[in-house]
């Protein structure tokens, strides 16, 4: 079992380009929604910068998830095979026994 959609999604997110306009739309729609509040571009720069580092662990986060689900996947499908070899060749030897 591959994650190459969930990962072609992350690869997409992390682009610098998409990440800078994601963070973008998301601050500025920040900024509508909090439209009371008085913010000058100090205020905005520390607001883009506070969320990127956010979503950047965020993302970390779930590749390293990713990754260990994968290995894990891996181990199973070794395993797994081990397992269906072996019992190959108990079925074989059942009659030579």
């Amino acid at each position: 079992m591959k994650f190459s959609a969930f990962s072609c999604c992350l690869y997409y997110i992390q682009r610098k380009k998409k990440i800078q306009r994601i963070f973008t739309i998301f601050v500025q729609h920040f900024l509508k929604s909090t439209a009371k509040f008085p913010l000058n571009i100090e205020w905005f720069i520390l607001l883009k910068t506070f969320f990127r580092q956010f979503f950047f662990s965020f993302f970390n986060m779930i590749r390293k998830q990713e990754k260990k689900i994968q290995n894990m996947l891996n181990y199973l499908n070794i395993n797994c095979r081990f397992l269906y070899e072996f019992i190959g060749i108990l079925w074989f030897l059942k009659d030579k026994i």
